[in-house]
C-alpha cells in the first residue's frame, strides 16, 4: 500500500505537470506559475520536484520569488528551444530591445532581465511574448498599437481575433494531452516519463 507521502507526492506532482503541459510539449514557450511549498514530514515536494523536473533538457525552471504570508513561490516554467525561438523573431526582439531588454540576445539574459522586472513593483507585461502570446495582442494591451479588444481567452485578444484563437487552442490542446496522459498514470514514478 502505497504510504501518504508518495499519494500525496503523486497528487501535488500530477496537478503541476497538468498546468504547465503545454510548456512541456514545447507548445507555450513558458508559463508563471504560483507553486505551494507543501510538505510532508521532512519532504517538501516543490524542491523534490524542481529536481526532477531540471533533469530533463527540454524544460527550464526560474524560481522568480517566494510570495510571503501564502506559501507559495512564483516560478517561471518554460521550453528552452521553444522560448528561444520565439523571442529570436525580428520583431519580438526589436520590441523587447526597444523597452530595455539587452541590444545583444542571448536566452539567459533576457530571463534574467524579465526576473527583474518581475521582482519590480511594476509588472512586465511585456511577459505575453514570454508565454507565446501574438504580438498583436501583447502591444494592444501596453498601449502600443491602437487596435480594440476584440475577445478574451487566456489573455485579452486584440485586432483581428482568428490568430489569437488558434493560438489559444494549440494551447488547451497541449494541456489536454498532457492531463490525459497523467490520467492513465497509477506510479508516481511514471509521471515523469509524461515530460
Amino acid at each position: 500500500m502505497p504510504s501518504n507521502h508518495n499519494i500525496c507526492n503523486k497528487e501535488y506532482l500530477k496537478s503541476l505537470l497538468s498546468n504547465i503541459g503545454a510548456t512541456i510539449m514545447g507548445i507555450k514557450p513558458a508559463e508563471l506559475r504560483n507553486v505551494i511549498l507543501s510538505k510532508c514530514g521532512d519532504c517538501c515536494y516543490w524542491q523534490e520536484c524542481k529536481r526532477c523536473l531540471l533533469e530533463h533538457q527540454n524544460l527550464g525552471v526560474l524560481e522568480v520569488g517566494k510570495l510571503k504570508k501564502q506559501n507559495k513561490i512564483k516560478v517561471l516554467f518554460y521550453h528552452p528551444s521553444s522560448l528561444d525561438r520565439y523571442l529570436r523573431d525580428k520583431h519580438i526582439l526589436k520590441f523587447l530591445r526597444e523597452i530595455g531588454y539587452p541590444k545583444i540576445y542571448s536566452l539567459d539574459k533576457y530571463l534574467q532581465h524579465l526576473k527583474k522586472r518581475l521582482e519590480s513593483k511594476e509588472f512586465p507585461h511585456e511577459i505575453g511574448v514570454f508565454f507565446g502570446y501574438p504580438l498583436k495582442d501583447v502591444l494592444g494591451f501596453m498601449g502600443y498599437l491602437n487596435l480594440d479588444a476584440s475577445d478574451w481567452g487566456e489573455w485579452r485578444f486584440y485586432g483581428n481575433k482568428r490568430v489569437s484563437q488558434l493560438q489559444q487552442k494549440r494551447f488547451e490542446e497541449a494541456r489536454d494531452y498532457v492531463k490525459e496522459r497523467l490520467d492513465n498514470i497509477e506510479d508516481a514514478k511514471e509521471l515523469y516519463q509524461v515530460i
